[in-house]
C-alpha cells in the first residue's frame, strides 16, 4: 500500500500545472503533460475495454461450431459495413442498393487502438526527455541550493545565494551553456512537428476521417456512426462434412466503439489546442532568436541582464531560475550578481 501511495503521489506531482523546477516553457506542458496523460489514460481504457468486452456476435441455434470461436475469429479478422456512397445514407450492415451505389468497408483498426494511442503518448514525451538530458539538471542544482531560504536569517541566505552567483558567473559555465537557448528552442519546435505528424497519422489510421471529425460531428452529421460503427458483419468460413467451404454471416456488436468514438473526439480537440499552441510557441521562439531585446526581457529585468552581458542561453536560464524560486531569494541573487559585475570593473564575460 505504501508503494502504491508513492507511485500515485509521483504521478500527481508530475501532472501538476506548475512544477517545482520550471525548466521548460509552459506551453510545452500541453504536449508532455496534458496530451501525454490523455493518451495514456485512453490507451488503458481501450485496453481494458477490449480485454473484458471485445465484441459480441450473433449465435446460430443450429451451428455446429463453438460461438466463442466465432467471436475470436471475427475480432482477429476484419469485419465490414456497407457504405452507401451515392445514396447519402450512413454506413449500414446490409446492402439494399446495387453494387454501383455502395461499397464494402472493412474494419480492423479497433485491434490497434490501444497500441496506437500508447505510441502517440510516447512520441509526445521524446522532446521532453531529450531536453532534460541536454539541460543536465543545471536549474535543479541552482534552485536546490536556495530552496526555502526566504525564511532563514539574511546572513545565512546571502552565503547560500553567493554560491549560486559564483556558479552562474563562471566563464567555463557560460561558455558551456552558449547553446542552451538553441537546444531548448529546437526541442520546443519538435512539438510542432510531432503534433502535425500525429494528426496525419491518426487521419490515416481512421481511413482519412479524422481531420474533419469534430466539425462534421458538430454540424450534426452521423460521422461517429461511420467511423466507429457499433454494428458490423463478419464472414466466418468453415468446412462442412463433405470438405466443401461454407460461409456464415454473423452480426457483431462493437460496444467498445462507443468509448473509442468519444476518446477520439476529445483527442481531436486537444490536438487542435496543441497545434495552435505549438504554432504560437514556434513564432515566439523565432522572434527570440533574432531579437536581443526580447531575450533580455525573458526574466522581466532587462537592465540587470544588460549589466551582466547575458547571452540568450543565460537569459533563458535566469528566466527558469526566477520562476522556480521565491522573489526574496531572487532579489538577493540580483543584488550579489550586480555587485560581482561591478567589482570586476567590466561586464561579465559571455
Amino acid at each position: 500500500m505504501t508503494k502504491f501511495n508513492e507511485i500515485f503521489s509521483s504521478v500527481v506531482k508530475y501532472f501538476r500545472p506548475r512544477s517545482a523546477h520550471s525548466d521548460d516553457f509552459r506551453l510545452g506542458a500541453i504536449h508532455y503533460k496534458m496530451l501525454f496523460g490523455l493518451l495514456i489514460a485512453s490507451s488503458l481504457l481501450t485496453g481494458l475495454t477490449a480485454w473484458y468486452s471485445q465484441i459480441e456476435c450473433q449465435e446460430h441455434n443450429k451451428a455446429s461450431f463453438d460461438a466463442s470461436l466465432v467471436k475470436q475469429w471475427c475480432y482477429a479478422n476484419s469485419m465490414f459495413v456497407v457504405d452507401y456512397t451515392n445514396a447519402g445514407e450512413p454506413y449500414g450492415i446490409s446492402n439494399s442498393h446495387r453494387a454501383q451505389t455502395s461499397k464494402v468497408v472493412f474494419l480492423k483498426y479497433y485491434q490497434w487502438v490501444t497500441l496506437a494511442l500508447f505510441i502517440q503518448a510516447v512520441l509526445f514525451q521524446i522532446p521532453r526527455i531529450v531536453w532534460k538530458s541536454i539541460e543536465g539538471g543545471r536549474l535543479r542544482r541552482m534552485t536546490d541550493l536556495v530552496k526555502n531560504l526566504e525564511f532563514v536569517p539574511a546572513g545565512d541566505r546571502t552565503a547560500k545565494v553567493a554560491l549560486v552567483v559564483d556558479y552562474f558567473m563562471q566563464a567555463p559555465r557560460r561558455h558551456r551553456d552558449r547553446n542552451y537557448f538553441l537546444y531548448c528552442a529546437l526541442c520546443q519546435f519538435s512539438y510542432l512537428i510531432i503534433t502535425i505528424s500525429q494528426i496525419y497519422f491518426t487521419d490515416a489510421f481512421l481511413n482519412r476521417q479524422f481531420i474533419f471529425l469534430m466539425p462534421r460531428w458538430f454540424l450534426g452529421e452521423p460521422i461517429l456512426q461511420q467511423v466507429f460503427p457499433t454494428q458490423a458483419k463478419c464472414l466466418y468460413r468453415t468446412y462442412g462434412a463433405g470438405g466443401d467451404l461454407q460461409k456464415h454471416d454473423f452480426l457483431c456488436v462493437l460496444a467498445m466503439n462507443i468509448l473509442i468514438s468519444k476518446l477520439y473526439l476529445l483527442l481531436w480537440l486537444l490536438l487542435a489546442i496543441a497545434l495552435i499552441a505549438a504554432i504560437f510557441q514556434t513564432i515566439y521562439l523565432i522572434a527570440l532568436c533574432f531579437s536581443t531585446r526580447m531575450q533580455r526581457n525573458l526574466s522581466r529585468d532587462r537592465e540587470f541582464l544588460d549589466k551582466l552581458s547575458c547571452s540568450a542561453g543565460d537569459c533563458l536560464l535566469l528566466k527558469f531560475f526566477r520562476e522556480s524560486i521565491d522573489c526574496v531569494v531572487y532579489a538577493e541573487f540580483k543584488k550579489l550578481a550586480s555587485l560581482r559585475a561591478e567589482e570586476s570593473g567590466k561586464p561579465a564575460e559571455g
